[in-house]
Order: structure tokens, then C-alpha cells, then sequence
């Protein structure tokens, strides 16, 4: 299921593990700026390209060629794995408005974890959530 915060400048992907459905996997994308759409609107998001730097013109509207920012998984118990940027784990945030940004997608993917595995019939260690 794909999720826009459009309110913070991200879209997230999320994916419950099937097995079990005792976890939910996570993958964050961040929105550069807006390509005009079908509408007329400024309302189709676009993204960092693999390779790109802000954007220039490695920008796509696709996220299966899009930078990641965050990777990750959330389990039942409330454990949680986070990956940040490219390989090396970096990500570049730019002042206060990014780290606030940063905090706060980290907070509604972790939530909205717990809402998707409960959604799925699993109950969650009491407290976590």
C-alpha cells in the first residue's frame, strides 16, 4: 500500500509480512517538488533519481527509480530495523524544517505500522503503540 504525507513531504510504501503478518516493511521516498498533472494541477510529486542530487535532471515521478530515504521494518512487539539514505546509511538534511520532517515521518511510519498489523488481526505488545 502506497501512502502520501504530502503535509511533511513524503511517500511511504508499506508491505505486512505475509507469513505471520507479525511485521511490516517500509520504504520512504521524499518529494522534491510537484510536475503539473492531468488535472492542470501541480499535484503529481516528484523525486530524487538513483544518482541524482536534489533536482536536477535525475528527477522522476517514478518511485521505483527513486532515491530512498528510509528502509525499514516494524515488528509486533514494537522492534524496529531503520535504514537511512544510500548504502552508506547517509541522508543530507538541510536545518531545522528537515530534522523536524525527519522525526516526524519516523513517528507516523512506526505508527501507521501498528494500525496496518492490527488492521491484519495481530495484537501488539501492550505499551508500544
Amino acid at each position: 500500500m502506497i501512502e502520501k504525507y504530502e503535509d511533511i513531504g513524503f511517500t511511504v510504501v508499506y508491505e505486512i509480512e505475509e507469513a505471520f503478518k507479525l511485521s511490516v516493511n517500509f520504504k520512504v521516498y521524499e518529494i522534491i517538488g510537484h510536475q503539473e498533472g492531468q488535472s492542470g494541477n501541480f499535484d503529481v510529486p516528484y523525486y530524487e533519481g538513483i544518482g541524482g542530487c536534489g533536482s536536477d535532471d535525475k528527477s522522476t515521478t517514478n518511485i521505483g527509480k527513486a532515491n530512498t530515504y528510509m528502509t525499514g521494518m516494524v515488528k509486533w512487539d514494537g522492534c524496529s530495523h531503520y535504514y537511512f539514505g544510500d548504502e552508506e546509511g547517509y541522508i543530507h538534511l538541510c536545518g531545522k524544517g528537515c530534522i523536524r520532517g525527519h522525526i516526524e515521518i519516523v513517528d507516523k511510519v512506526y505508527k501507521r505500522c501498528g494500525e496496518i498489523m492490527v488492521k491484519n488481526g495481530v495484537s501488539l505488545l501492550e505499551g508500544e503503540f
